[in-house]
């Protein structure tokens, strides 16, 4: 399988050689024949500085231990990545490689690792396909078919070659599938390219988090019901200004932390920010309607428990006072 892909390779890098005998119902060998010294190799086929650090690696855990310590405080800074996998030195090898660059997670199984992408709404998934308690592909289409993690894009890692095998893992949801052994310079790419994407397809939302615009195009089917929901809720609270984010959050049956990766992973916007933006277009609907012009009259209506704070975001928005948006609007009618 992969062992000997990788020996074979080894030894054309190290200008050995393997051979085999094999009698027939009895017995198969390898010999791995390797020169000793380095006066062998040309000068650019040695690496005179290495370019993995091994003792960067991580103690070897327990499967639900946390590489990076999330909260909600560290959530915005680096891109949360979960790795699943049973083999104690690659999952540790990935995870030293990707923890420079984004929070990792890790599992040793594909039950443990449902459960932490769950707990944590992670921005990519890493997995092996072959492992205990749940493999790959289940894990896969757990993750596609439930609401919290079905925008979180997987990528399945497999020494099973074959259309069979990659068309399986595409079927359950899979967003990329790679053979080992693989070029770490190609998995980082195409994980920096993944989330990326994700950035692009929520582009639309920008800067003005506006639920009305156009995602269609670019949301799963599941995430378009979530989106919704999302919107349902909204309409109903709207004018409270008691509403929260966790009771937004409650209201969505979500954590308080899962709530805010999904909708920031779909919008690119914290809760926050959506519920003011809502609350504002409100108000601009209030006051084009308005007769007496009564600032503090639409702050409160819309949401706002102080006029101040209210007139203050307004600007920030429209770049004008609320009184001035509505004096326009009174010229324009």
């Amino acid at each position: 399988g992969i062992g000997l892909s990788l020996v074979k390779e080894l030894c054309n890098l190290s200008h050995g050689e393997i051979v085999v005998k094999s009698t027939p119902n009895e017995l198969t060998s390898f010999k791995a024949i390797l020169p000793v010294g380095k006066h062998h190799f040309k000068n650019n086929e040695l690496d005179k500085e290495s370019k993995y650090e091994i003792s960067g690696f991580i103690p070897k855990t327990n499967a639900d231990r946390l590489i990076s310590s999330l909260n909600e405080n560290n959530l915005e800074e680096l891109p949360v990545i979960l790795v699943v996998e049973d083999h104690v030195e690659i999952r540790e090898f990935l995870v030293g490689i990707l923890s420079k660059e984004y929070n990792v997670l890790n599992a040793d199984n594909g039950k443990t690792g449902v459960e932490l992408a769950f707990e944590h709404i992670p921005d990519l998934i890493i997995s092996d396909v072959i492992m205990p308690a749940m493999d790959g592909f289940d894990l896969c289409k757990t993750i596609k078919s439930d609401e919290r993690t079905s925008h979180v894009p997987v990528i399945l890692l497999t020494a099973r070659e074959g259309d069979e095998n990659k068309l399986i893992g595409l079927e359950n949801g899979a967003d990329d599938y790679l053979i080992k052994p693989f070029s770490i310079a190609l998995l980082k790419a195409r994980v920096k390219n993944l989330i990326e994407l994700r950035k692009k397809l929520i582009f639309s939302f920008n800067k003005n988090p506006d639920l009305n615009g156009k995602k269609e195009e670019y949301l799963n089917t599941m995430d378009q019901t979530f989106m919704k929901k999302i919107e349902e809720i909204l309409r109903r609270n709207i004018k409270n200004p008691d509403f929260t984010v966790e009771l937004f959050s409650n209201e969505a049956n979500l954590s308080r932390m899962q709530f805010h990766r999904k909708v920031k992973a779909i919008t690119g916007h914290s809760a926050n920010a959506i519920i003011r933006t809502e609350r504002l277009k409100l108000a601009c609907k209030l006051l084009s309607e308005s007769k007496d012009g009564n600032i503090a009259d639409v702050a409160y209506e819309s949401g706002f428990s102080d006029a101040s704070y209210f007139a203050k975001c307004f600007k920030e928005t429209y770049n004008c006072t609320p009184k001035e948006y509505a004096k326009s609007q009174a010229n324009s009618n």
